[in-house]
């Protein structure tokens, strides 16, 4: 798991400091820095994967831009920063990294200016102008001279083997931003960012069902992310997948769809008529299931984002599905790491705060336009006002907890 990430001079971001749980909400006006700081952790995720560039970039969910748009430029800074510095930390180990872009002379790929691998306090590698060194899991020390373009990350994992930095380049490199898209989620459109198990758009979502077939657990995986999904959408008691072949058609010819169809039964239609494909489906049921697949998958990202998880969803739906989504991250420690951005005030409902490992940040930005982060802590005084049937909620409209527009 991460535990605390650090980014210095990337967008809007001139320098913050979030300390990470294991189900994290981001709420804030809309451009205070959210999904800027999702971004962050995406590029962090690229450079430990061994490469920075729109295609990294691309992979993981993160927007492709020049490096005007990526450096902090405010005009409140006496000096622009020439490069943006991030550090990701577990419990144990520790991976930090300076990358450059030249605005003028910008080129498809970043450069690392500096990187440093530690591993219960102990460098495993680093890099500096004048080259790198990496240290093997015997202490054996190696001296490396890596193209500016290529990161360290690779030949640490390759060298060191197993353990809690292998384990946090690993959750790095896999991390991605999560965007679910209607019409990727209906299966009439191609997702562009296909990845395993689905992709950043959540295209192949019946595929990725389809393949949990394989074994006996993939099979109870399926099963329990269908249930746990309808258990929150009161008109559908089954999901159905079918080839387009030897399947009677509920879709008109003229929509397109692809090798595999996913579809819901309406528990209130009669049952020749009651199998409905994802393209008349309610979109909310597919958002629903969606993000199950994410929580309960076992080839999902074990750190992963969903940028806007409220989308397509009726309020009270919101605050259901991740008052469940929460449930079973506590519950089982083997789930992912979830980072969630939100519009929707019901979902701050959703949290127990009293609870370390749930956290909300309040996002907004400062007299200068630089974007802050503050977790809200569960306190007395918050109880006390929750008592006197305040939900966090009417607290967020209220403007009482920040991250609301000056309007």
């Amino acid at each position: 798991m991460i535990q605390r990430i650090h980014i210095q001079g990337f967008k809007s971001i001139a320098d913050v400091s979030m300390e990470l749980g294991r189900l994290n909400v981001l709420v804030g006006s809309n451009g205070s820095g959210k999904t800027n700081l999702l971004e962050a952790i995406g590029l962090i995720g690229c450079a430990a994967s061994g490469r920075v560039d729109d295609d990294a970039f691309k992979a993981r969910g993160v927007r492709p831009g020049t490096p005007a748009l990526y450096k902090t430029a405010l005009k409140a800074q006496e000096r622009i920063r020439r490069m943006i510095t991030l550090q990701a930390f577990s419990e144990e180990a520790l991976y930090r990294v300076g990358l450059d872009n030249p605005v003028r002379f910008a080129s498809t790929g970043w450069r690392y200016v500096s990187e440093t691998l530690q591993e219960r306090r102990l460098e495993v590698g680093t890099r500096a102008p004048s080259g790198g060194v990496i240290r093997g899991a015997r202490g054996a020390e190696q001296r490396v001279q890596p193209d500016q373009a290529d990161g360290l990350g690779p030949l640490v994992r390759a060298s060191h083997g197993q353990g809690p930095l292998h384990d946090l380049l690993i959750a790095l490199d896999r991390f991605a931003i999560y965007t679910p898209f209607t019409p990727m989620l209906r299966g009439t459109t191609p997702d562009p960012a296909q990845k395993q198990p689905f992709g950043l758009q959540g295209g192949g979502l019946a595929e990725a069902l389809e393949g949990l077939n394989a074994s006996a657990d993939g099979k109870k995986s399926r099963a329990r992310v269908v249930t746990e999904s309808l258990n929150l959408v009161d008109w559908a008691d089954d999901v159905w997948l079918h080839r387009p072949s030897g399947f009677r058609p509920t879709m008109s010819p003229a929509v397109p769809r692809g090798t595999l169809i996913l579809g819901l039964k309406d528990r209130y239609m009669v049952p020749k008529r009651s199998f409905i494909s994802a393209y008349d489906a309610s979109e909310g049921a597919l958002y629903a299931l969606f993000l199950m697949a994410l929580v309960l998958h076992p080839d999902a990202p074990r750190v992963a984002a969903v940028d806007n998880v409220d989308q397509a969803l009726n309020p009270r739906l919101a605050r259901g599905l991740i008052a469940r989504a929460q449930d079973i991250l506590l519950d089982e420690p083997e789930r992912p790491q979830l980072l969630l951005t939100t519009h929707n005030p019901l979902v701050l409902d959703a949290l127990k705060l009293k609870d370390d490992r749930v956290r909300l940040f309040i996002v907004d930005r400062s007299r200068v336009g630089a974007t802050t982060v503050r977790r809200l802590e569960y306190s007395e005084a918050l109880a006390k006002v929750e008592a006197k049937d305040m939900p966090l909620s009417r607290l967020w409209l209220s403007g009482m907890l920040g991250g609301m527009p000056n309007l």
